[in-house]
């Protein structure tokens, strides 16, 4: 299955796999819950019976704001809470069959992994690189998310970390 986020396409290997943020039960019900803003991340996939959830953030993109590391972890992390915490409700409550059964053997993988795909722009300046550490925000993920787990990863398409899915860059084609 294929998928565009930004600038990228993503192919999923695994029929079960869906965006996640545009998802009918995630965007008509579960959003509604608070006046507050509830976020979801970009994808869910299951492959081998592990769980992925991704979060794409492409700072090529002249429209994206280039947020510093340290702002970006509590968005990120409530992304990854609102997600985690709508699956089971999803799980329950969906009406379409797909986000459904997703959801339900989302609810029995026996590991889960959490990607936050970042994009930075090819010229990047010294104060800009400052603002923005891979390894430094991939760190402090881990840190504040080992209470639920902390097999988490900062990825770009230049990583070397294998996934079982292919991603692609629009602006390279």
């Amino acid at each position: 299955m294929k998928f565009i986020e930004n600038n990228l396409v993503f192919d999923f290997d695994s029929s079960l796999s869906i965006k996640y943020d545009e998802a009918k039960y995630y965007k008509e019900k579960f959003q509604t819950i608070s006046d507050e803003d509830i976020s979801a991340v970009d994808f869910i996939t299951i492959k081998d019976n592990i769980g992925y959830i991704i979060e794409v953030k492409d700072y090529r993109n002249p429209n994206t704001e280039f947020i510093h590391y340290k702002k970006l972890i509590p968005i990120l992390i409530k992304k990854i809470l609102s997600t985690l915490s709508s699956i089971i409700p999803m799980k329950i409550n969906a009406e379409n069959r797909v986000e459904r059964d997703l959801a339900k053997k989302f609810s029995k993988i026996d590991k889960l992994i959490i990607i936050c795909h970042i994009e930075l722009p090819p010229k990047i300046s010294r104060q800009e690189m400052a603002f923005f550490r891979r390894d430094k925000l991939e760190l402090e993920l881990k840190r504040k998310l080992s209470p639920i787990y902390n097999n988490l990863y900062v990825v770009s398409t230049l990583s070397n970390v294998t996934l079982p899915w292919k991603v692609e860059d629009k602006l390279q084609v």
